[in-house]
Protein backbone atom coordinates (compact mmCIF):
# COMPACT_ATOMS: atom_id res chain seq x y z
CA UNK A 1 0.00 0.00 0.00
CA UNK A 2 1.42 3.83 -1.19
CA UNK A 3 0.21 6.23 1.24
CA UNK A 4 1.23 9.81 1.12
CA UNK A 5 2.19 11.54 4.41
CA UNK A 6 2.70 15.90 4.50
CA UNK A 7 5.37 17.61 6.94
CA UNK A 8 5.96 21.12 7.17
CA UNK A 9 9.46 22.21 7.87
CA UNK A 10 9.72 25.37 9.94
CA UNK A 11 9.92 28.26 7.83
CA UNK A 12 9.11 26.73 4.96
CA UNK A 13 6.61 27.91 2.54
CA UNK A 14 5.07 24.92 1.49
CA UNK A 15 4.37 21.11 2.68
CA UNK A 16 7.01 18.80 2.43
CA UNK A 17 5.12 15.68 0.52
CA UNK A 18 6.53 11.98 1.66
CA UNK A 19 5.64 8.69 -0.10
CA UNK A 20 5.71 5.98 1.92
CA UNK A 21 5.18 2.07 0.96
CA UNK A 22 3.68 -0.06 3.92
CA UNK A 23 4.15 -3.34 3.96
CA UNK A 24 4.00 -6.33 6.22
CA UNK A 25 6.68 -8.18 7.83
CA UNK A 26 4.99 -11.56 7.06
CA UNK A 27 2.93 -12.36 4.06
CA UNK A 28 -0.59 -12.93 4.43
CA UNK A 29 -0.30 -16.51 2.66
CA UNK A 30 2.34 -17.04 5.94
CA UNK A 31 -0.01 -15.92 8.29
CA UNK A 32 -3.09 -17.94 7.26
CA UNK A 33 -1.00 -20.83 7.29
CA UNK A 34 0.01 -20.39 10.78
CA UNK A 35 -2.92 -19.75 12.29
CA UNK A 36 -4.43 -23.12 10.48
CA UNK A 37 -1.36 -24.79 11.97
CA UNK A 38 -1.53 -23.36 15.72
CA UNK A 39 -5.47 -24.01 15.68
CA UNK A 40 -5.16 -27.83 15.53
CA UNK A 41 -2.91 -27.94 18.72
CA UNK A 42 -3.97 -29.10 21.97
CA UNK A 43 -3.58 -25.62 23.48
CA UNK A 44 -6.55 -23.66 25.57
CA UNK A 45 -7.88 -20.30 23.55
CA UNK A 46 -8.39 -17.18 24.82
CA UNK A 47 -11.89 -16.95 26.45
CA UNK A 48 -13.79 -14.26 28.40
CA UNK A 49 -13.45 -13.50 32.10
CA UNK A 50 -15.35 -11.76 34.76
CA UNK A 51 -14.25 -8.54 35.90
CA UNK A 52 -11.77 -8.27 38.39
CA UNK A 53 -9.99 -5.68 40.74
CA UNK A 54 -6.58 -6.59 40.42
CA UNK A 55 -4.28 -4.37 37.99
CA UNK A 56 -2.62 -5.14 35.15
CA UNK A 57 1.17 -3.56 34.49
CA UNK A 58 1.58 -3.96 30.67
CA UNK A 59 5.30 -3.40 29.85
CA UNK A 60 6.93 -2.90 26.10
CA UNK A 61 10.43 -2.64 26.18
CA UNK A 62 10.73 0.75 24.92
CA UNK A 63 14.22 2.45 26.25
CA UNK A 64 12.28 4.21 29.01
CA UNK A 65 11.70 0.88 30.74
CA UNK A 66 14.94 1.03 32.60
CA UNK A 67 13.80 4.04 34.48
CA UNK A 68 10.87 2.58 35.82
CA UNK A 69 11.59 -0.72 37.20
CA UNK A 70 10.98 -0.13 41.35
CA UNK A 71 7.75 0.94 40.18
CA UNK A 72 6.85 -1.86 38.14
CA UNK A 73 8.06 -4.08 41.65
CA UNK A 74 5.84 -1.92 43.73
CA UNK A 75 2.87 -2.44 41.84
CA UNK A 76 3.84 -5.83 41.66
CA UNK A 77 4.22 -6.25 45.57
CA UNK A 78 0.96 -4.51 46.11
CA UNK A 79 -0.99 -7.47 43.97
CA UNK A 80 -0.77 -5.91 40.39
CA UNK A 81 -0.14 -8.96 37.29
CA UNK A 82 2.55 -7.80 34.92
CA UNK A 83 2.34 -8.90 30.88
CA UNK A 84 5.68 -9.03 29.27
CA UNK A 85 5.71 -8.16 25.80
CA UNK A 86 8.49 -10.09 23.83
CA UNK A 87 11.62 -9.71 24.79
CA UNK A 88 11.08 -7.44 28.06
CA UNK A 89 10.03 -10.71 29.70
CA UNK A 90 13.56 -11.90 29.54
CA UNK A 91 14.80 -8.21 30.64
CA UNK A 92 12.36 -8.16 33.16
CA UNK A 93 13.71 -11.37 35.28
CA UNK A 94 17.31 -10.13 34.97
CA UNK A 95 16.58 -7.69 37.20
CA UNK A 96 15.01 -9.64 40.03
CA UNK A 97 11.49 -8.91 38.63
CA UNK A 98 9.21 -12.43 37.58
CA UNK A 99 6.40 -11.54 34.91
CA UNK A 100 3.50 -13.38 35.72
CA UNK A 101 3.04 -13.93 31.83
CA UNK A 102 4.42 -13.25 28.17
CA UNK A 103 2.50 -12.19 25.42
CA UNK A 104 3.80 -12.40 21.74
CA UNK A 105 2.05 -11.40 18.28
CA UNK A 106 4.32 -11.51 15.62
CA UNK A 107 4.16 -13.71 12.88
CA UNK A 108 7.71 -13.47 11.62
CA UNK A 109 10.05 -16.16 12.84
CA UNK A 110 12.87 -14.12 14.41
CA UNK A 111 10.43 -13.41 17.28
CA UNK A 112 11.24 -16.62 18.23
CA UNK A 113 14.12 -15.83 20.03
CA UNK A 114 12.03 -13.32 22.04
CA UNK A 115 9.99 -16.51 23.60
CA UNK A 116 11.14 -16.79 27.44
CA UNK A 117 10.89 -20.45 28.69
CA UNK A 118 11.10 -20.03 31.93
CA UNK A 119 8.18 -17.38 32.03
CA UNK A 120 5.59 -19.34 33.44
CA UNK A 121 2.47 -18.59 30.89
CA UNK A 122 2.52 -17.84 27.50
CA UNK A 123 -0.48 -15.77 25.44
CA UNK A 124 0.69 -16.53 21.98
CA UNK A 125 -1.22 -14.66 18.77
CA UNK A 126 -2.47 -18.42 16.72
CA UNK A 127 -0.45 -16.00 13.69
CA UNK A 128 2.51 -16.75 15.56
CA UNK A 129 5.47 -19.06 13.97
CA UNK A 130 5.44 -22.41 13.90
CA UNK A 131 8.42 -22.86 16.43
CA UNK A 132 6.85 -20.54 18.76
CA UNK A 133 4.34 -23.45 19.82
CA UNK A 134 7.60 -26.10 20.09
CA UNK A 135 8.61 -24.18 22.94
CA UNK A 136 8.28 -25.63 26.64
CA UNK A 137 5.92 -24.05 28.61
CA UNK A 138 2.00 -23.36 29.74
CA UNK A 139 0.68 -21.66 26.86
CA UNK A 140 -3.06 -19.76 25.77
CA UNK A 141 -3.93 -19.31 22.35
CA UNK A 142 -5.55 -15.79 21.36
CA UNK A 143 -6.28 -14.62 17.51
CA UNK A 144 -6.27 -10.84 15.71
CA UNK A 145 -9.64 -9.92 14.75
CA UNK A 146 -8.33 -9.90 11.17
CA UNK A 147 -10.67 -10.34 7.73
CA UNK A 148 -12.12 -13.57 7.52
CA UNK A 149 -9.81 -15.29 10.40
CA UNK A 150 -12.48 -17.85 11.48
CA UNK A 151 -12.54 -19.33 8.35
CA UNK A 152 -8.91 -20.55 8.79
CA UNK A 153 -10.31 -22.55 12.40
CA UNK A 154 -10.96 -25.91 12.50
CA UNK A 155 -15.04 -25.48 11.44
CA UNK A 156 -15.46 -28.01 14.73
CA UNK A 157 -13.80 -25.23 16.98
CA UNK A 158 -15.28 -22.55 15.70
CA UNK A 159 -18.98 -23.69 15.80
CA UNK A 160 -18.47 -24.48 18.95
CA UNK A 161 -17.46 -20.62 19.76
CA UNK A 162 -16.32 -19.56 22.85
CA UNK A 163 -13.40 -17.03 22.27
CA UNK A 164 -12.31 -14.06 21.51
CA UNK A 165 -10.89 -12.15 19.00
CA UNK A 166 -8.32 -9.62 19.41
CA UNK A 167 -8.85 -6.63 17.91
CA UNK A 168 -5.99 -3.24 18.52
CA UNK A 169 -4.26 -3.53 15.51
CA UNK A 170 -1.16 -5.78 14.92
CA UNK A 171 1.40 -4.15 17.66
CA UNK A 172 1.94 -6.45 20.68
CA UNK A 173 1.69 -3.77 23.06
CA UNK A 174 -2.29 -2.54 22.01
CA UNK A 175 -3.50 -6.12 21.56
CA UNK A 176 -1.96 -7.13 24.25
CA UNK A 177 -4.17 -4.37 26.25
CA UNK A 178 -7.03 -6.31 24.58
CA UNK A 179 -5.96 -9.34 25.57
CA UNK A 180 -5.86 -7.84 29.46
CA UNK A 181 -9.25 -6.90 29.44
CA UNK A 182 -10.96 -10.15 28.35
CA UNK A 183 -8.69 -11.49 30.73
CA UNK A 184 -10.88 -8.98 33.08
CA UNK A 185 -8.90 -6.29 33.75
CA UNK A 186 -10.09 -3.08 33.56
CA UNK A 187 -7.05 -0.91 35.19
CA UNK A 188 -3.98 -1.03 33.10
CA UNK A 189 -0.74 0.64 33.55
CA UNK A 190 1.49 0.64 30.97
CA UNK A 191 5.57 0.91 31.02
CA UNK A 192 8.01 0.94 28.29
CA UNK A 193 5.34 1.39 25.42
CA UNK A 194 8.08 3.92 23.53
CA UNK A 195 7.60 3.80 19.99
CA UNK A 196 10.83 5.89 20.26
CA UNK A 197 14.68 5.40 20.05
CA UNK A 198 16.90 6.82 23.12
CA UNK A 199 20.83 7.00 22.45
CA UNK A 200 20.32 5.16 18.80
CA UNK A 201 18.82 2.35 20.37
CA UNK A 202 15.09 0.98 20.11
CA UNK A 203 14.72 -1.23 23.11
CA UNK A 204 15.84 -1.21 27.03
CA UNK A 205 17.73 -3.81 25.58
CA UNK A 206 19.83 -5.00 22.50
CA UNK A 207 17.48 -6.11 20.10
CA UNK A 208 19.32 -6.70 16.65
CA UNK A 209 16.44 -7.61 14.87
CA UNK A 210 15.14 -3.96 14.97
CA UNK A 211 18.14 -1.90 13.75
CA UNK A 212 16.34 -1.85 9.94
CA UNK A 213 13.23 -0.77 10.91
Amino acid sequence: TMVRKTYRNPDASSDLILPMLLICNTTEDTIQKNVRRSTTLDIPWLEFHVEQDHKAIMVGGGPSLVDDLDAIREQQAAGAKVFAMNGASRFLRKHGIEPDCQVICDAKPESVSLYDPECQLHYLASQCDPAMFEQPGDKVLWHLAVPDVETWFPEERRLRGGYSLIGGGATVGITAMCVAFVLGYRTLEIYGYDSSHKQGESHAYRQAMNDEI
